[in-house]
């Protein structure tokens, strides 16, 4: 894998999908935090309750979800982005071979193996990902419910993700093989 080069579209896919996850993973963690509709809904009515007019709990929730309603059509709109995306790498990947550690080849060391099953696991994830995102938005009802909680789940995986890839690059540049992200950037080592 070392002595590959990276073309320009896998770059430009890989920061592409990196971009989008970021911007998604950012607008979850947003609307789970500061733009949760009920701790926004809860300053609404203790603001109002200040100048004497009282708001119910349904009714300040409707209007914490409107304001957060910009940065969510961001989420669905980088989730409409990765899913075009994820195809693209999809058929990239069947058409150019794996860019990544083959887990099943025998000749591999039980880290290229690690991290090839990664990979493959990272790629069903964020494929299911965006599947359920997807139901959420078009899926039939019945589909929902089971939709939401494994679309809202995936955060964690794509958080475990992205720390464990950010490790193994720092890991790789500082004690395995330099310039394998300066392969990532430019195309070729430097």
């Amino acid at each position: 894998m070392e002595s590959k080069n990276f073309s320009i579209v896998h770059r430009l896919l890989h920061w592409s999908i990196a971009l989008a996850i970021l911007v998604l993973v950012v607008t979850a963690l947003l609307r789970m935090t500061w733009f949760d509709k009920h701790g926004v809904g809860q300053i609404i009515q203790d603001n109002l309750q200040l100048m004497n007019i009282s708001l119910d709990n349904e009714h300040a929730d409707v209007i914490a979800k409107r304001i957060a309603k910009p940065m969510w059509d961001w989420h669905i709109y980088t989730g409409y982005a990765l899913i075009g995306l994820y195809i693209l790498r999809m058929i990239h990947l069947f058409a150019n071979g794996m860019q990544f550690p083959n887990p099943f080849d025998k000749s591999n060391t039980l880290k290229q193996k690690a991290q090839g099953v990664t990979y493959i696991v990272f790629y069903i994830l964020l494929g299911i990902t965006t599947l359920t995102g997807f139901l959420l938005l078009f899926g039939p009802t019945r589909f929902r419910y089971t939709s939401e909680i494994i679309h809202d789940q995936s955060i964690y995986y794509c958080l475990a993700f992205i720390v464990m890839h950010f490790g193994g690059i720092i890991v790789t540049e500082l004690f395995l093989t330099r310039g394998v992200a300066s392969k990532m950037i430019h195309g070729v080592e430097e």
